[in-house]
């Protein structure tokens, strides 16, 4: 079970748990905070998956994530707006093709560290991207396990002295989260399908091809599920 915290020390990384009878403050929904300043916290909303399919064809996500599912992460964005205004945020364990990719640096931020169990077993660090990262981590998931990236429409927003006493006073109750929780790690060791995966480069090309053909130039429309 997750392990109980001092309520003083709110943090990146940290589970915030909503209290059962606090239905006022996001109804027993889990969430994690992924950016914490003396102003304000931000946080994403883990489990509301939206039940319509979002990003098919939808032009402000880059193709490769075209079908890819969408969580509403919280009720701060700005509907259905295109980048920079929207507020998407991305939870993901996308590692840089080189060890010093300064833009790895730059558009992802460490939420919690990885490690390296006893058995040699490794868990990846997991990341938060937001909007302005879309076109670099398009780079990085052709051919990755879609299970590594999660996609948020929104997040939760509080000024920080607002949320701490809302920890303090028993609405939220924080807790430690280890780094093997995010949906990355297989509960099976059946080898992925291709279904699981996010398009090659090859199948991204192949579509852009398809869709010349049939409407004359590089034209998609929201259209039903992909997966």
């Amino acid at each position: 079970p997750p392990a109980p915290v001092e309520i003083n020390k709110l943090k990146i990384g940290m589970g915030l748990i909503a209290h059962p009878l606090s239905s006022a403050h996001v109804d027993r929904r889990v969430m994690l905070v992924v950016d914490v300043n003396p102003a304000v916290t931000t946080a994403v909303v883990l489990d509301m998956r939206y039940t319509f399919p979002l990003s098919s064809g939808n032009p402000m996500f880059p193709e490769v994530l075209w079908g890819h599912n969408v969580y509403s992460g919280g009720y701060y964005h700005v509907d259905f707006t295109m980048p920079p205004t929207a507020n998407v945020a991305v939870l993901h364990t996308l590692e840089p093709t080189s060890a010093e990719s300064k833009e790895h640096a730059l558009f992802c931020k460490p939420v919690i560290e990885g490690e390296t169990k006893p058995d040699g077993t490794k868990i990846p660090t997991l990341y938060y991207s937001k909007t302005e990262a879309l076109p670099y981590l398009a780079t990085l998931c052709p051919g990755q396990l879609r299970s590594a990236v999660r996609v948020y429409w929104g997040v939760m927003k509080w000024p920080t002295p607002q949320i701490q006493k809302e920890v303090e006073k028993g609405h939220w109750m924080p807790v430690e989260v280890s780094a093997n929780f995010f949906g990355a790690y297989p509960f099976t060791k059946q080898q992925p399908t291709e279904a699981s995966r996010f398009p090659t480069e090859e199948n991204l090309r192949g579509g852009k091809e398809d869709r010349i053909k049939a409407a004359g130039g590089d034209l998609s429309i929201p259209r039903s599920e992909e997966r």
